[in-house]
């Protein structure tokens, strides 16, 4: 039981039960239990309405086991998709969430502050707690970095452990790509989980195939043999995300609505999400011994996890297509919109595209 409140900010007493109760908690265990469920429902898992939770489930619908509709195969491709989209960018935000919290409350006196009273207290926008990140002191010092992300012993290695330095330096590379993954602009990552959790206003899709031809063969009967697109540089080759949403602000007058078109590659989604939790465990692991280290009372805290030499984001995803946006309407006050229709790479550049819309034609692909 938690102390009763005594002010306006959480006791001695509390800190120390509400940081006893949080750093007892498995976050690396539960992202990797989703990551680990969504590959064994893409691998063709069967869900058993006859037995376990199954049957539960089954019965508390008034249903026989044999009643519930299955899934279509392709409803649980695009499913495993979005949901990995969904666990990546989560996993981004808890990151990010979790570094500012401990970078503001590393220097405290042990019991005046609770990192889960922190985290759960912050600010409402990504913006704000990287802002905050930004005024905090020290935000950027290679030590303080090592000290949240290494235990003290570890740290003692740092100096002559070229292994350790390897792994240190890509988890850094992998705070930076959280951050990157919340606040690109050019292509709006954040509102495709936004769209996605606040009315399901998206559309996943595995029928769209784009590619770029230098020169589209003359075609009499509007077929085009499949032979003609063999050289072609593919955009969109893998299930893709349609979502509609206005940028974020850039002064006091909002954006027009765009249509986004987002690549999704569920292995790339998931493997990303392994790193950013990896990072978050280690980063979660000091915090709690360094709680441990006042607090009496503390239960087990999870290991500290091993650190990988790689991949970074870099090698993981190379120079693939992010994804591709359209302006559907100029801003609100009747100015003509400012962000033209272009395609985004993994590795941060923009390239802007001119559609002559008056000159397109629809072609059927035939074989030969």
């Amino acid at each position: 039981m938690f102390p009763p409140p005594t002010g306006p900010e959480p006791s001695v007493e509390q800190v120390r039960e509400l940081d006893d109760s949080f750093f007892a908690s498995d976050p690396f265990g539960y992202f990797q239990a989703r990551v680990e469920s969504l590959i064994t429902y893409a691998q063709g898992a069967v869900v058993d309405y006859g037995t376990g939770l199954g049957e539960d489930y089954a019965r508390r619908l008034g249903r026989q086991p044999q009643d519930p509709e299955a899934a279509s195969a392709n409803a649980r491709e695009l499913q495993v998709v979005v949901d990995a989209l969904a666990l990546r960018q989560h996993a981004a935000e808890s990151l990010i969430r979790l570094w500012v919290a401990v970078l503001q409350t590393r220097a405290a006196t042990p019991g005046t502050v609770s990192v889960w009273a922190t985290i759960a207290d912050g600010k409402t926008t990504m913006l704000q707690v990287l802002e905050q990140f930004a005024d905090t002191e020290d935000a950027n010092d290679p030590e303080v970095t090592l000290a949240l992300l290494l235990p003290r012993e570890l740290a003692r290695e740092f100096g002559k452990n070229a292994q350790l330095q390897q792994a240190v330096s890509v988890a850094e590379e992998w705070l930076v790509h959280a951050e990157q993954l919340l606040m690109r602009l050019d292509i709006n990552l954040s509102a495709a989980h936004n769209k996605a959790k606040h009315g399901l206003a998206i559309r996943a899709r595995s029928d769209l195939r784009v590619d770029f031809m230098e020169h589209l063969p003359a075609s009499h009967d509007g077929t085009l043999p499949v032979s003609a697109i063999q050289n072609s540089v593919p955009i969109f080759d893998r299930p893709v995300l349609e979502y509609l949403a206005r940028p974020p602000r850039e002064g006091k007058t909002r954006h027009g609505l765009e249509l986004t078109q987002l690549r999704l590659d569920a292995a790339t989604l998931l493997a990303e999400t392994t790193m950013l939790v990896t990072v978050h465990a280690a980063v979660f692991h000091v915090a709690a011994a360094r709680h441990a280290e006042w607090s009496p009372t503390v239960g087990t805290i999870r290991p500290y996890p091993l650190l990988p030499p790689g991949p970074s984001p870099t090698q993981l995803l190379g120079k693939a297509v992010t994804g591709m946006r359209f302006p559907i309407t100029d801003r609100p006050d009747g100015t003509p919109t400012t962000r033209r229709s272009g395609i985004g790479f993994n590795h941060g550049v923009f390239v802007p595209l001119e559609f002559d819309h008056g000159s397109h034609a629809s072609m059927t692909l035939v074989d030969g």
